[in-house]
């Protein structure tokens, strides 16, 4: 009885509700400016969000990999970033707007000159605004794919129309991006990846001096298909002004540098650690609420690989 009771309010009463709430935010775009949108709905996250699940879990998280903060700091770091996720969310009707040069400063240019002839993986992680990760790609007219994740909300799956429609190619996570991932290589094209949350299947990768499952199919098809793996960081500044970090991973030297090693774990490792740093830099503009460690959920820790 209690899972159908459960069943029940979900379809009848937060389905709607979020739903309502989506197509709302959608809808702003119509009438007020994104930087208005931003501010609104990060203070409304910012205000909601600490009285739920999430952000037990993200302390959980921040005091498991950053245990020498203070309560004070750690306090500090869910309140911005619950402000930033609220940013973003608020930034996401705006997507094609915002993708323009006088909201976004690229740095790095030179690694992705020769990606529209080479094809490759251009790879980040959810900081700062990572739905502008493709700015890169788009500001050259360059066709790209994505892998995605449904919305879990049916009522509200119309919602990522807006940033699927930027993309030549989608792929839903799973075996479906998976195949997307080979082909893409195979064929020279480019492909735009979140590598930073969890997987139910992956390889045991440290990440913040903890194993945790990674993705690495990307890694494997690069190298067997010898495209690049180009990393991507996108920066919150001030507002809706944005800087844009690309920077190539020099796999030539990370596998000289570590023949005993598989050369994918080698290569996820480097990645996992860039990530780590980024994160460091800035901890308030990153998701902490993923379950990205198995302590995460009570359960033993992941053995890490020589």
């Amino acid at each position: 009885m209690a899972k159908w009771i459960n069943i029940w309010i979900r379809r009848v009463l937060i389905w709607p509700i979020g739903a309502l709430m989506i197509y709302l935010i959608m809808g702003f775009r119509l009438i007020i400016p994104a930087s208005w949108s931003s501010l609104f709905i990060g203070a409304v996250v910012r205000t909601v969000a600490p009285l739920t699940p999430w952000h037990k879990r993200a302390r959980k998280n921040i005091q498991l990999v950053m245990p020498d903060l203070s309560h004070v700091e750690q306090n500090q770091i869910l309140k911005k970033m619950w402000w930033n996720l609220g940013r973003t969310m608020g930034e996401f009707p705006y997507l094609e707007r915002l993708s323009r040069k006088d909201h976004i400063t690229e740095h790095g240019s030179a690694a992705i000159e020769g990606i529209r002839e080479t094809g490759g993986f251009i790879i980040g992680g959810h900081i700062g605004n990572w739905e502008l990760s493709a700015f890169p790609v788009i500001s050259r007219a360059i066709p790209f794919s994505i892998s995605y994740r449904p919305l879990n909300n049916p009522l509200a799956k119309h919602a990522l129309d807006n940033r699927l429609s930027l993309a030549q190619n989608t792929f839903i996570k799973g075996m479906e991006s998976a195949r997307g991932i080979i082909d893409n290589a195979r064929k020279k094209q480019t492909m735009i990846l979140l590598v930073d949350q969890k997987l139910r299947e992956g390889m045991i990768v440290p990440f913040f001096g903890k194993g945790a499952t990674t993705a690495v199919s990307y890694i494997r098809a690069a190298l067997k298909h010898h495209v690049p793996l180009i990393m991507v960081r996108v920066k919150r500044l001030k507002g809706c002004q944005f800087d844009l970090y690309l920077e190539t991973v020099d796999t030539a030297s990370i596998l000289a540098n570590n023949p005993e090693q598989d050369p994918v774990l080698a290569v996820a490792t480097a990645i996992n650690q860039r990530l780590e740093e980024w994160i460091r830099e800035t901890p308030e503009q990153w998701f902490w609420p993923h379950r990205r460690w198995p302590e995460s959920k009570n359960e033993p820790p992941h053995e890490i690989s020589p």
